[in-house]
């Protein structure tokens, strides 16, 4: 799902996020992510390291319990020098 929003517009994106929590009702959905946006509304978090599952919990549990995913999560949120 990443790949196909990563250049919308941030209002475009909710729309798109709220018309998938919409679609999946009561039903249990796969959404492979990599931004933050998306993983933080998940109710339950898989985090795979090198292919294998390193944790898995709400993103708050995943920052508590996992120095990777805190990682992960922090250069996310750090900005690029370069840009």
């Amino acid at each position: 799902m990443d790949e196909a929003v990563a250049n919308l517009y941030a209002e475009n994106e909710r729309d798109i996020q709220a018309a998938v929590r919409a679609a999946r009702g009561q039903r249990s959905t796969v959404i492979i992510a990599h931004r933050l946006s998306t993983i933080r509304a998940a109710d339950r978090v898989v985090f795979l390291d090198n292919g294998q599952v390193a944790a898995t919990g709400t993103h708050d549990d995943l920052l508590a319990a996992s120095p990777a995913y805190a990682a992960l999560v922090a250069h996310q949120l750090t900005p690029d020098p370069a840009a």
